[in-house]
């Protein structure tokens, strides 16, 4: 599960639990049904994929039927698709609409660099515009830098719809705590990625960079937590694990891990790595500040004020620099102390779940009352 998707569930969750009838409608492209405490779930089947964008023929019938008792429709994710329903079924049936946007994907690499996807993608904002945009009564950010983005471009009508609340997680879980030694030896140092292994997150980036410091630091492991999704890509990272020695671990193979196990990687390890080359609401960095570790990351969206602030930004997409920071971190305790303490004090400040729930809250309130 993705940040984007785990931030809706913990909202529906959160907000349900305080007493709100919670109705949760998302696309079911797996077949594998996850079931919440508090929200009902409508999981609509996927008709067909636009690259990675979910369309379901069943979506507007199912949104415009639950939105006859709604107060309140609240869309993630940028306008297409599911938020252009959603706009759509909050105009017809007048009720208020917030947009959680998280990323312009005329940025997004993949999509400059594909004929196909960009004509497609500059074809509906053309004809569609802002639509989603001018309806919203509120549009959620995650960064000061997606609101200067918006502004900037004139992408929306009105800047002070605009409201920004960074990632939360869960610091209740995500805390600082002993050190398994099944996972880390004491004369290891541990550098830690989580994330798919795709091309978007970058571990390529990381493997290019990590015998540089195998030469330097010969204890030193790299443990990999995270499905595989292309096999193409995957041929390519096999490539340089060939160069790495074996001091690459795989603790869950080709798949993601649960969360409750998860923290126990994020306290072992000396280091977590994020090279990833864009992000929509990546929630890695926070939680592994959270746990006390350092992070090594790139300034991708939604990220780069947080690592700024309590961690080391290296440049997307450079091996050399992510090289020469992992080393400095290395040979650094005092350095890795001092952020660890840092990272932990800015998160639990100001990315605790709770705390975001409840500027969720005061959104809703104002839009509704």
């Amino acid at each position: 599960m993705g940040g984007l998707e785990l931030a809706a569930e913990r909202l529906a969750v959160e907000m349900a639990k305080r007493g709100h009838n919670v109705h949760v409608v998302t696309s079911d492209s797996t077949g594998r049904s996850r079931s919440l405490a508090g929200p009902s779930v409508h999981r609509l089947p996927v008709t067909i994929k636009v690259f990675n964008t979910p369309v379901s023929l069943a979506a507007y019938r199912v949104m415009r039927k639950l939105a006859e008792d709604a107060d309140l429709i609240h869309t993630f994710g940028y306008p297409v698709f599911f938020s252009d329903i959603s706009a759509r079924v909050a105009a017809e049936r007048r009720v208020p609409l917030v947009l959680e946007w998280v990323m312009d994907p005329r940025r997004i690499t993949e999509y400059r660099e594909n004929v196909i996807a960009r004509g497609l993608t500059d074809f509906y904002f053309k004809i569609h515009g802002n639509t989603v945009f001018r309806r919203a009564g509120a549009i959620v950010l995650t960064c000061e830098e997606f609101r200067r983005y918006l502004v900037h471009y004139r992408l929306i009508p009105s800047p002070e719809k605009l409201h920004v609340i960074p990632r939360a997680i869960d610091t209740k879980l995500f805390t600082p705590g002993p050190i398994r030694q099944d996972i880390k030896d004491s004369s290891e140092f541990l550098i830690l990625y989580v994330g798919r292994i795709s091309e978007q997150k970058g571990l390529d980036i990381l493997l290019k960079a990590f015998p540089g410091v195998l030469r330097e630091c010969p204890n030193t492991y790299l443990v990999v937590i995270g499905p595989r999704e292309n096999a193409d890509y995957w041929r390519r990272i096999e490539q340089y694990l060939s160069k790495c020695g074996g001091h690459v671990r795989f603790p869950f193979g080709t798949k993601g891990a649960p969360h409750d196990q998860l923290v126990e990687y994020y306290r072992a390890a000396d280091v977590v790595a994020f090279p990833s080359r864009y992000e929509s609401r990546g929630m890695v960095p926070a939680e592994a500040m959270a746990c006390g570790t350092p992070v090594v990351g790139t300034p991708v969206e939604g990220n780069e004020e947080l690592i700024r602030q309590a961690g080391i930004l290296v440049p997307i997409d450079d091996s050399r620099a992510l090289e020469e920071a992992l080393k400095r971190l290395i040979s650094n305790p005092e350095l890795r102390e001092t952020l660890s303490r840092r990272g932990h004090e800015l998160v639990s400040e100001e990315y605790d779940w709770e705390r975001n729930a409840d500027r969720y809250e005061a959104i809703y309130r104002d839009l509704t009352e």
